[in-house]
């Protein structure tokens, strides 16, 4: 059964779902602030799936795959990095429209778990997606530290979603499961049937992606 592939077309049916249903709009969404989170965030991303799964990092099961592929990559895998996002952009949009805006000072937090999360990636540097994950989670933590997108209880809000979400559609492609990883490139640590890296890859994957979009947003206004 392709669970993959049906994935990916639930996902496409909740975007044009909520698109229709709260007037988002969404075909008349910035193409710039779009195109930046897909150049910035998605496609490093895309780069970096490329070489974990050529080196073994992990591996996507055939029997839950349609089956053709690009640079080693399933199809299905390559729209993740376009799909998912959006799906993300569009709930960041509700919890603006919907949640009161407060500001939170979050700096007291921005230096203590910038060096955990470094120090994090050089003790698991043995460990090739523990660290590269605890890497970028680190780069973007410095990054986003600089803005002021963290200092905001919309943010906090939206970060529930956040997990909510991911337990939920991870749990899809980690339980058959679809994608399978090797016991030598992460600790082992699981939720579920979900490695800890994972919440820190998808941490980073939307947050990035939202972040640029807004970036972009900012700068055409």
């Amino acid at each position: 059964m392709p669970i993959y592939a049906l994935f990916l077309l639930g996902i496409t049916l909740i975007i044009i779902s909520l698109n229709y249903y709260y007037k988002l709009h969404l075909f008349s969404m910035k193409w710039q602030g779009l195109l930046a989170g897909f150049g910035v965030v998605s496609l490093p991303f895309i780069i970096w799936d490329i070489i974990a799964t050529d080196n073994g990092h992990w591996a996507f099961n055939e029997e839950f795959i349609l089956g053709p592929k690009l640079f080693g990559l399933p199809i299905e895998e390559i729209l993740f990095f376009f799909l998912v996002p959006v799906v993300m952009l569009i709930v960041w949009y509700l919890v603006r429209f919907r949640v009161k805006e407060r500001y939170i000072d979050t700096t007291m937090f921005y230096r203590p778990v910038l060096v955990f999360l470094f120090f994090s990636s050089l003790l698991t540097i043995h460990r090739p997606y523990t660290f590269i994950v605890t890497a970028a989670a680190t780069l973007f933590w410095f990054v986003a530290g600089k803005t002021d997108f963290m200092n905001s209880y919309r943010f906090i809000v939206f970060q529930f979603w956040l997990v909510l979400l991911f337990f939920i559609s991870n749990t899809l492609l980690t339980w058959p499961p679809v994608v399978t990883y090797t016991d030598g490139a992460i600790m082992g640590l699981r939720i579920g049937t979900i490695p800890i890296e994972d919440f820190l890859y998808n941490f980073v994957l939307i947050n990035g992606f939202i972040l640029a979009y807004m970036k972009t947003e900012r700068l055409k206004n």
